[in-house]
């Protein structure tokens, strides 16, 4: 594909990009409804929203954690029972039982395919596909945990004051640390898996050589029971939750207490930390959880909605959302990102190059590098229809005015015209030779455009799949094409400039210059005036349709821009960026001035498109996601 060969060449020559991470807002003591309209930052803002409430356990939620890319959570409960959770719609997967007691800690290993679970006098290792058991360990133990690797488990022990490391092949006891006055409430690996860190009711924190059993350090401070552990994902801190109501921050290598967060007013039971160790959440007894920053030691804000102790808490992967488990028997999943991340669907061993909206916005249409065109329903996220269409991966997708027909082009070099009711394919275009980027329906849904790899630019009839005018572009491969709002021009992006033609003829009746980059997306105002470029000199420009000339250019990316998308009544647009970017950023058109940026996907972003009312984008990454903000 034109954009991403372009884009790999040019990382040859980029230097380092230095990225500042914006400030938190200020703090808020006044608690969020759930009607709270998240704000367009990624986590260090103030607003939330409760997504989802998750019931099914018939007691006490003791524990919950999601898996390695947040799609699934794994709960476990005084009802003896395990439960297994799709993040999006809610659905109890699997209830796994076994236990003959509570089950009081679970958690995943690295890749999601197994689960540990603790209770009164067992540790238990579960299949995820299948919910056998794969290994019990006949102990008492309060806290389990994986490994790094997922070789070995921790277990904490209240009774003995102990905590063991065990093999998960043989179920063996590697080593047992003593060394604490009292229970210990829990433990965890470091990230390299060479330390254990355990919190304990002596009040004290100690760091262990997982090898040797040596206590390298002991952190005191805290007046009361340490309740909960984490490690910072660069193993450069320790964070502490405690019965006396405070969060402390620790320095790993010298033991320094450097911070001390306060807020709660009843114990602290569970802590986790986001993937860019940015922010903190807290559960407590005090029914709360609350969100700080990690780097100033504000509370951000404070979470209310359970009407019990706070158990657990734990991030999304992608630090979008939040679940807590409490002992009103409830799980609830929160929103804490930028402009509401309303869901994310992730494709197992797919990537997504290309996501649009349906014409009434009730679908959004994606294509893959499998070949694949998927339909979801874009209020659930549930797929509807599964269209195998292509050989290869599927570049681009344009829907008729009508939203009756699915146009598609690929690496295949074929354009294919779907029926948007029934998944048929109602024709295959022949006749470029190379791989398809880009495509268009004319106002009248009579006539596509393409554009391709093989430097030229087709018109075809869509009624009958005949080729009706092929116009050669010495420019190179054209990245991107669209009809002017009559039909009679047609607009096409390269790598060298912006060519507009006359529909009928192929005759050249302009050349924009200005970008000292390739044109990788285009877009037209609704009202048809203008033109909107897109460029991997990180800039966006608008064009006057009629004259030619640049009126505005949009600066903000760090790298190149491959997609932009303007909403209907033409005064808000949306722009994805390439590697090192990631970003989307939502501009105000009249001021050119970026009003949000979105960090939520961890690759560059290959579609960006707004929905036809403008309250929601769609999102397609490389990062193997799609995702739908509103805003």
């Amino acid at each position: 594909m034109f954009k991403i060969s372009f884009f790999i060449i040019l990382l040859l020559s980029m230097s380092l990009l230095l990225v500042n991470c914006p400030d938190p807002g200020d703090s808020d003591d006044n608690n969020p409804t759930e009607e709270s309209t998240p704000q367009p930052t990624y986590a260090p803002k103030n607003d939330f929203k409760l997504i989802k409430i998750f019931s099914g356990h018939s007691n006490y939620v003791y524990s919950v954690a999601f898996n390695h890319d947040g799609t699934r959570m794994v709960s476990g409960s005084r009802d003896k029972s395990i439960k297994i959770w799709e993040t999006e719609t809610g659905n109890c997967l699997q209830t796994i039982e076994g236990h003959p007691y509570d089950v009081f800690t679970v958690a995943y290993n690295q890749n999601g395919t197994k689960i540990v679970s603790s209770g009164w006098d067992e540790i238990k290792i579960w299949d995820v596909a299948t919910g056998v058991c794969d290994l019990t360990i006949d102990t008492s133990c309060d806290f389990a945990a994986f490994s790094p690797d997922g070789k070995k488990i921790v277990s904490a022990n209240r009774i003995d004051d102990t905590i063991k490391i065990w093999d998960i092949e043989t179920g063996m006891i590697d080593i047992t640390l003593s060394g604490h006055s009292g229970p210990v409430n829990t433990a965890v690996f470091s990230p390299d898996g060479s330390k254990i860190i355990s919190g304990s009711s002596d009040e004290t924190i100690m760091v262990w050589d997982i090898n040797t059993g040596e206590i390298l350090k002991t952190l005191s401070g805290h007046t009361d029971n340490i309740n909960s552990v984490v490690i910072s994902n660069n193993g450069s801190k320790i964070i502490s939750g405690s019965s006396d109501k405070t969060i402390r921050i620790w320095d790993m290598v010298s033991g320094d207490c450097e911070t001390i967060l306060e807020g709660h007013v009843d114990e602290i039971t569970s802590l986790a930390i986001s993937h860019d160790d940015s922010m903190i959440i807290s559960g407590s007894r005090d029914k709360t959880i609350k969100y700080w920053d990690m780097k100033t030691g504000k509370c951000v804000k404070t979470l209310t909605g359970h009407n019990s102790d706070i158990s657990s808490v734990d991030f999304h992967p992608d630090g979008t959302k939040i679940v807590s488990g409490s002992y009103d028997n409830s799980i609830r999943l929160w929103d804490v990102i930028t402009g509401t991340c309303v869901y994310s669907l992730t494709y197992i061993g797919s990537e997504i190059y290309t996501a649009i909206f349906s014409k009434d916005g009730k679908n959004i249409i994606t294509g893959d590098c499998n070949g694949s065109i998927k339909i979801w329903d874009s209020a659930t996220g549930i797929c509807k229809n599964i269209l195998t269409a292509h050989t290869w991966t599927v570049n681009t997708l344009a829907i008729n005015p009508g939203g009756t027909k699915i146009a598609s082009g690929g690496e295949d070099q074929t354009i294919r015209i779907c029926d948007m009711a029934s998944g048929i394919c109602e024709k295959i275009l022949f006749g470029h030779t190379a791989e398809i980027n880009s495509l268009a329906f004319n106002e009248q849904g009579t006539t596509i455009v393409s554009g391709s790899d093989d430097e030229t630019i087709r018109i075809w009839d869509v009624e009958t799949g005949q080729l009706l005018n092929t116009f050669n572009d010495s420019q190179g491969s054209v990245s991107s094409v669209l009809f002017n709002h009559e039909g009679t021009k047609i607009i096409s992006g390269s790598f060298n400039g912006i060519m507009i033609r006359d529909m009928q003829t192929g005759e050249l009746l302009n050349t924009l210059v200005g970008h000292t980059g390739g044109i990788n997306s285009l877009a037209m105002t609704h009202d048809g005036n203008k033109i909107i470029s897109g460029s991997s000199d990180k800039t966006i420009k608008f064009w006057d349709a009629e004259t030619g000339y640049c009126e505005k250019t949009f600066y903000g990316h760090t790298n190149s821009i491959l997609w932009i998308s303007i909403n209907h009544d033409d005064t808000k647009m949306a722009s994805g960026g390439f590697l090192f970017d990631n970003k989307i950023k939502i501009w105000d058109v009249a001021t050119g001035i970026c009003d949000q940026t979105i960090d939520g996907h961890t690759s560059w972003i290959n579609s960006v498109v707004m929905s036809p009312d403008g309250t929601r984008i769609v999102t397609a990454s490389h990062d193997k996601t799609m995702k739908i903000w509103g805003f």
